[in-house]
């Protein structure tokens, strides 16, 4: 076993469901251990805040009752030691790696370590700090698979992104732009129309100003990552041909019937060869991260309260 550290304990959030932020801890813990074959340890140093994990059912058991977890599955951090008889491949102790545990069957990363299996753990992008890595993963795994593996995005075709200077949208409007679509985003603020003149958006709808519906029509694809109104306008303006994918509302397919169009939902999982390419992306054609800003640790809850009043550009990182 290849080992970097020595201690017991380390700090670490925790939550204790149900409930919101109101129920996330700051404690000491033990610090985690390695059991098999294939797991990494990891000296966590950002973590990518996700405000509605703490209302996924991920928490709670069959029977009802609850569990308490260390929330943050999206994370960076720095490799301190590999399982007996693991293949790491390039990775080793002392590697710069980003991380999304998707199968969430660990402790998360909101915590001085945290244990990974190695098949989600990446060498981060060399061009990125470890605070910027950690706003990667998730949010940029979403967009491409709501895009390409479920959306079909093509050259020439429109996409309408709902929310798009936050940790998904900003994201799908680089995707897409890459592969010559017609961007189409929402926002409210001067900062969101900045970043997204930045990234090249064709259209940019000021929400508070002007109704989605007064001046999209006829969209192949749309993203939503807003939910409530902007979602139902969504079918408005969608071809009858088209598709609504939401990353918010469980629903949608139910909603879009209704109106007669086509809806999804769906839960991103990590996808190695995917995020490989993300990686090359960022190192070879500039698309970038957004980090709205880094908050302490021990200062997560009103991160999550933060976040989840919305209006966040790009993503809120933990530091560790």
């Amino acid at each position: 076993m290849q080992n970097g550290y020595n201690g017991d304990t380390m700090k670490a959030v925790r939550f204790h469901p149900p409930g919101g932020p109101d129920k996330l801890a700051f404690a000491t813990e033990p610090k985690p251990t390695l059991k098999k074959p294939g797991e990494v340890l990891i000296k966590v140093r950002a973590v990518g805040l996700i405000w509605t994990e703490l209302y996924w059912p991920i928490y709670q058991n069959s029977d009802g009752t609850y569990r308490s977890h260390i929330p943050g599955h999206d994370f960076s951090g720095v490799i301190t030691e590999i399982a007996a008889g693991t293949g790491s491949g390039e990775l080793q102790v002392g590697s710069e790696v980003y991380v999304f545990t998707s199968r969430r069957n660990h402790e998360g990363a909101m915590a001085e370590f945290a244990v990974a299996d190695i098949d989600q753990v990446l060498p981060k992008p060399s061009s990125l700090s470890l605070i910027e890595a950690a706003s990667v993963p998730l949010s940029a795994l979403t967009a491409w698979q709501a895009l390409f593996d479920h959306g079909k995005l093509q050259k020439g075709q429109k996409l309408l992104i709902n929310g798009a200077a936050g940790g998904t949208g900003i994201w799908a409007v680089q995707f897409a732009k890459m592969v010559g679509a017609h961007v189409f985003g929402t926002g409210s603020s001067k900062r969101s129309h900045e970043i997204l003149e930045g990234f090249g958006i064709d259209e940019f709808i000021d929400y508070k100003a002007t109704s989605v519906i007064d001046v999209v029509k006829d969209v192949d694809l749309i993203l939503d990552c807003v939910g409530g109104q902007a979602l139902e306008q969504s079918f408005q303006v969608v071809k009858d041909e088209g598709l609504v994918i939401s990353i918010l509302t469980l629903q949608c397919a139910e909603l879009a019937r209704k109106q007669g169009k086509t809806g999804m939902f769906f839960i991103v999982s990590m996808r190695a060869e995917q995020l490989v390419q993300i990686t090359k992306l960022i190192e070879d054609k500039g698309i970038k991260p957004i980090v709205d800003k880094v908050v302490p640790l021990e200062q997560a809850r009103s991160a999550f309260e933060e976040a989840a009043n919305g209006h966040v550009h790009g993503k809120i990182i933990i530091g560790v």
